[in-house]
């Protein structure tokens, strides 16, 4: 009798192997012991060889959990297309003032999130976040502060979300679009990072309301980059108050931009946009708000917010004693076109006196580096000035000094890659008031009237990624 090939000795093993472990109709299924024993035995009775054994026991693996995942796909339909991600940080905050005669502070705090996201089709997507908070009135902060002898903290619905992309379809009609993206609920802030600094809108913050995007590819560049026009609406909700006055608060917002980039991570970006403000401002006057900053260190004398944004970066690469490393430059001005000259007259306000229009800010920074993968840090400067009437201090950056406007400072913050999900970063704060003789209503703003000391801010953060 022909002795068989040694192919078919691995493929029939193979075939007997996953029929036990998968099973057939009327055999029962083998566990993973009962393959590793039958695939022993034919090693013993040298029908296979060791490398043969090893190869049919990976590819039995890999069947096994193919069977596993269509089993869970055709069980469980709902699932597919469903992800979920979130994070946990452990945060130790320290406040140090110049004036000897001020007290310092030390807290720890902690922040998760969590959300699942579900793909509808090609074109839909909708999805909810959960966040830590300190509740409604906080629209800057996901931190939590350990105290409270042991209580148990909030959880908050920190985003809810649908989103409508219909790219493929506009371009068939259209080429040269290059995307569309329309999002309504309680979204991610699309005004954040590529189109604006934090001296416009803190990280934390959610706008609520519709957003509309659409981008244009105007040429190719080389054989890797492109140069696209980006245009971005939205149309936010702030408050709901028919009743009151002067009624509904809403912000309108508009912005265009272009970027030209010439190969991967080779880039320049230049955006502005127009946010309007609807009555905010008498709003704030006439019936304060539940947010904890109140005024968020605007003048009080403020009359309106119409606020106009420049924003620019650069990103390339440098040579370094550590190779070479990802390197942005990033530029942000705004100004309120909105104040009227000279402020307001009203002696009731708390403020009488006039203190010239205040009505800029900007910031300029650079980062160095790129913390994705284990082992890979991140090193960002920068300065930020923000004056008392510039923008709307109650969504501004929250840890510049005490937090928002009419502050001035430097960031200095390192970010390090213990593993890939796991990050360290180092920040530290120098901050102080420009108009020091400014008292709002916020709680936000501790100082007493014309204390001029420096803040010296540091936090250090332990960031878990799942």
């Amino acid at each position: 009798m022909k002795k068989m090939s040694q192919p078919w000795l691995r493929l029939s093993a193979f075939l007997v192997a996953f029929t036990l472990c998968a099973g057939l109709p009327g055999l029962p299924k083998a566990h993973a012991s009962q393959v590793d024993v039958l695939i022993e035995k034919l090693v013993e009775k040298r029908i296979l060889t060791r490398i043969d054994a090893e190869t049919i026991r990976a590819e039995v693996e890999t069947a096994e959990k193919k069977d596993f995942k269509a089993q869970v796909k055709s069980s469980t339909p709902w699932l597919e297309g469903l992800t979920a991600k979130g994070d946990v940080r452990l945060r130790y905050e320290g406040f140090e003032r110049e004036n000897e005669d001020s007290s310092d502070r030390n807290r720890y705090r902690f922040r998760v999130r969590w959300g699942l996201e579900k793909k509808l089709n090609d074109e839909w997507k909708a999805g909810f976040r959960l966040a830590t908070g300190t509740g409604t009135n906080e629209a800057t902060s996901t931190n939590v502060t350990f105290d409270g002898e042991f209580g148990l903290k909030q959880i908050f619905i920190d985003q809810a979300y649908g989103i409508y992309t219909p790219t493929a379809r506009v371009k068939e009609w259209m080429p040269a679009v290059d995307k569309v993206e329309i999002g309504a609920g309680k979204v991610a802030n699309p005004y954040n990072d590529k189109w604006a600094t934090t001296i416009i809108w803190d990280g934390d913050v959610t706008p609520e309301g519709i957003y509309q995007a659409i981008d244009f590819k105007i040429a190719d560049v080389g054989e890797e980059g492109s140069w696209k026009w980006h245009n971005l609406l939205g149309q936010f909700v702030v408050d709901e108050d028919s009743n009151l006055s002067p009624g509904d608060v809403e912000m309108l917002a508009f912005g265009t931009g272009t970027t030209y980039s010439w190969k991967k991570g080779h880039d320049v970006s230049f955006k502005f946009t127009y946010y309007d403000w609807q009555d905010y401002i008498q709003f704030q006057k006439t019936n304060p708000s539940s947010l904890a900053s109140s005024f968020g260190g605007n003048d009080r004398e403020v009359d309106d917010f119409k606020v106009l944004n420049f924003y620019a970066d650069a990103n390339f690469e440098v040579p370094t004693w550590w190779g070479r490393q990802n390197l942005k430059l990033f530029g942000d001005y705004a100004h309120n076109a909105g104040l009227q000259e000279g402020g307001s007259t009203d002696e009731e306000l708390r403020n009488p006196d006039l203190r010239g229009d205040s009505d800029d800010a900007f910031s300029l920074g650079a980062t160095l580096g790129a913390a994705k993968e284990q082992g890979e840090w991140t090193l960002t400067y920068e300065y930020l000035y923000i004056e008392p009437n510039a923008v709307v201090g109650n969504f501004a950056e929250s840890d510049l000094g005490v937090g928002y406007a009419n502050n001035q400072g430097h960031r200095l913050s390192w970010k390090y890659m213990i593993l890939k999900n796991l990050e360290f970063n180092a920040t530290a704060w120098l901050v102080e008031r420009i108009d020091k003789t400014i008292l709002t209503y916020g709680s936000a703003d501790l100082r007493p009237n014309g204390d001029d000391d420096q803040l010296l801010r540091t936090q250090v953060d332990f960031v878990y990624k799942f």
